[in-house]
């Protein structure tokens, strides 16, 4: 799945990446209405209670659980920011010294994290590595201490 707008090449629905997040806030307020239109349909219009009970429904399933979602992948994106700044930027010597590619893409790298155990992967190659691991894809050490 591509999209227009977003910088990405190819697939745009990594946890990392949505391009309609523009729209979210949107979505989720018209949710809200929705809710409280069904509510007051409840309470104060006579014979609509079936109607109601259905718009209530749809905005707990519809938009209350994909806001919810989305609250938690934003959570989930912050840790892996924290998570992150344990890893140290390589020096371009070093870099150029081991003249290595990236273990996890195979691609060249201009610029690198080193983990703890002294490996070195891109940065975005080494987050979403961590969200599937928490180890070294090299060695195998544990990249939480």
């Amino acid at each position: 799945m591509s999209c227009m707008d977003c910088t990405r090449k190819g697939d745009c629905s990594s946890r990392y990446h949505t391009c309609d997040a523009r729209f979210s806030w949107l979505v989720h307020c018209c949710g809200l209405l929705l809710f409280l239109n069904g509510g007051w349909i409840l309470l104060f219009e006579s014979g609509s209670v079936l109607r109601a009970v259905f718009m209530c429904a749809n905005a707990y399933f519809k938009i209350w659980r994909k806001a919810k979602q989305d609250w938690i992948a934003y959570l989930e994106r912050q840790k892996d920011v924290q998570r992150m700044k344990r890893f140290p930027e390589a020096s371009m010597e070093m870099l150029k010294e081991r003249g290595d590619v990236c273990a996890i893409c195979t691609s060249e790298m201009t610029s690198a994290r080193v983990t703890g155990c002294g490996h070195c992967f891109h940065r975005v190659c080494l987050r979403k590595w961590i969200y599937v691991k928490e180890l070294c894809p090299i060695c195998r050490t544990d990249l939480r201490l």
